[in-house]
């Protein structure tokens, strides 16, 4: 309903395959679609009355919000309420458990008597439109090397009665409880409508225009001169103030303009600070795995690789099949994503298939398996890298259910995927296991304790079955990556990832390929008395073994 009202149909709020490409790992909720609840607040009730608007407002945004988050709205106002030329603080937090995601602070200011009285021009000066935008909105992908100081956009917007009456169907919907009183007095027209409304279009210019698709919207502040009025165009300008090159954080000026009129007339200003995310990382084609590779003799062999729809684990799928591996690209919840890896192996005459199996449940494993032993098929190699995500949480904030979801991916999916492929490899007499690790296991860096922890369990399970199983000829072996970059390792700031490209001795990071030619190595009858061992694939990074 938000992206229709304010047009922010931004691919990070609205498409899956994107958003999972990204730091987030899912669709997250437009920034200022919770601040827009806040003339639902009963305190605000008599300033209404009068007639007031939102002056000023600004806020931060601290945490993604994500769908389905619950949220609370509260206010921190002086004792004798919230009266005209006095700020109030405001906070969203997630309900459970509480944790602030966004704070902020807004002055109302009594309506001048002076204004001159709304003059309809909707119908006269443009087309009927149902959302705030006035005319064509295309998304843009603008990366952060494109963005200069000085850059410009600018889009058109008017609200109307039709507008309101969605923002108020919005607010509605939206609100888990309130009482029949409460929602009979957000119907209609009211005073806060029109400056809010006008604020979220910030989202819009950001989210759709500069930068577009890859903004991650940090904060903003707005000081209107006067009250927005009804039925008038506006034009919303965005001028870039400042460019940080270290954070890929830009400093945006904005201001809105009357556009009814033979001149223009600023009706606010402010500023919006954003955040350019680098764009999903792109893997390697079959050709170009196919270039960087040799025949390693494991032609006709059943590879399974957990995780194979997107990153090091697409990229393992592809060097396996151009080896000659029958390749089974497993996958979760991404179809489009997995289908394209197959199809592209595919096209370079390999043999390819996707399946569907959330390796954290048994009994999908056991299908999974089932599907490809249906045709006296046993899997030969399996690689387990299925993972959950790498984002820096400090310990303090970490929640054992978000370390039990990072368990049950990484080890619990590796524990479940051994034990439904060991029985057939023992059967046929041998078989090469290899689960993917992380450098961070054994140099932990700070605020990666999910990470470190799922990871170092990964260690003792591979280190077991290589025992367990070496009489059977079964090889279980580890590959010990630093960071590589891809969609995982979006999320560590540019910075970071600069200085430790410089301190690595061979002055570059790991590519996909490298992990691959690890794997490729350990699937191969080169690896046949290696077990239990890791791979460090690190460019000369501690840890030396």
């Amino acid at each position: 309903m938000f992206a229709a009202l304010s047009g922010d149909q931004s691919s990070l709020h609205t498409s899956q395959s994107f958003a999972r490409r990204s730091v987030y790992r899912q669709r997250t909720v437009h920034g200022m679609l919770p601040v827009l609840f806040l003339p639902t607040l009963e305190c605000l009730e008599s300033a209404d009355r009068n007639g007031s608007h939102i002056a000023k407002i600004s806020a931060e945004f601290l945490q993604p919000v994500f769908l389905e988050d619950r949220l609370t709205l509260s206010v921190e106002y002086p004792g004798d309420g919230v009266r005209s030329g006095k700020s109030v603080d405001f906070y969203i937090a997630k309900s459970d458990p509480h944790r602030i995601v966004t704070q902020g602070r807004f002055t109302i200011r009594d309506r001048d008597p002076a204004l001159a009285p709304v003059v309809p021009v909707v119908s006269e000066s443009y087309p009927a439109h149902k959302g705030l935008i006035v005319g064509p909105l295309a998304e843009n992908s603008t990366k952060f090397s494109q963005v200069e100081r000085g850059t410009r956009e600018a889009i058109s917007f008017a609200i109307g009665r039709e507008q309101i009456d969605r923002y108020c169907a919005l607010l509605s919907e939206g609100l888990m409880d309130y009482s029949d009183r409460l929602k009979d007095a957000m119907q209609g027209f009211r005073s806060f409508h029109l400056n809010l409304l006008s604020a979220s279009v910030l989202s819009t210019v950001i989210g759709m225009r500069l930068p577009g698709r890859f903004a991650t919207f940090l904060a903003f502040s707005i000081d209107f001169q006067s009250q927005m009025q009804l039925n008038h165009l506006y034009k919303l300008a965005s001028r870039v103030r400042f460019v940080s090159k270290s954070t890929n954080i830009l400093v945006q000026d904005v201001s809105i303009f009357s556009a009814v009129g033979s001149s223009e007339r600023e009706a606010c200003r402010g500023t919006a600070n954003v955040r350019v995310s680098p764009p999903p990382t792109r893997m390697p084609t079959m050709k170009e795995v196919a270039e960087s590779t040799r025949s390693l003799g494991i032609e006709g062999k059943v590879a399974l690789v957990t995780g194979a729809s997107r990153g090091i684990g697409e990229v393992i799928a592809k060097y396996l099949s151009f080896q000659g591996c029958r390749v089974i690209v497993n996958f979760k919840s991404s179809v489009e994503d997995a289908d394209n890896v197959v199809l592209d192996i595919k096209s370079r005459g390999g043999d390819a298939t996707a399946i569907a199996a959330d390796v954290s449940d048994p009994e999908a494993v056991s299908q999974m398996i089932s599907a490809i032993e249906k045709d006296g098929s046993a899997v030969d190699i399996l690689v387990n890298n299925a993972v959950g995500d790498a984002r820096a949480v400090a310990f303090l904030e970490l929640e054992w259910d978000s370390l039990q979801q990072e368990i049950d991916v990484t080890v619990r999916g590796a524990f479940n995927a051994c034990q439904a492929v060991l029985p057939g490899m023992v059967r046929k007499g041998g078989g090469k296991i290899i689960s993917l690790s992380s450098v961070f296991s054994e140099v932990p860096p700070p605020n990666q304790a999910k990470y470190v922890t799922a990871k170092s369990a990964l260690t003792g399970l591979t280190r077991s079955l290589a025992v367990e199983f070496a009489p059977d000829n079964i090889q279980v072996n580890l590959v010990v990556p630093s960071i590589v970059e891809t969609d995982l390792s979006s999320g560590v700031p540019k910075i970071s990832l600069d200085r430790m490209r410089g301190g690595t001795p061979m002055k570059r990071h790991a590519n996909p390929i490298d992990v691959a030619k690890a794997v490729g190595f350990l699937a191969s009858d080169l690896s046949s008395f290696t077990t239990g061992q890791k791979i460090m694939v690190t460019g000369g990074n501690a840890p030396l073994l």
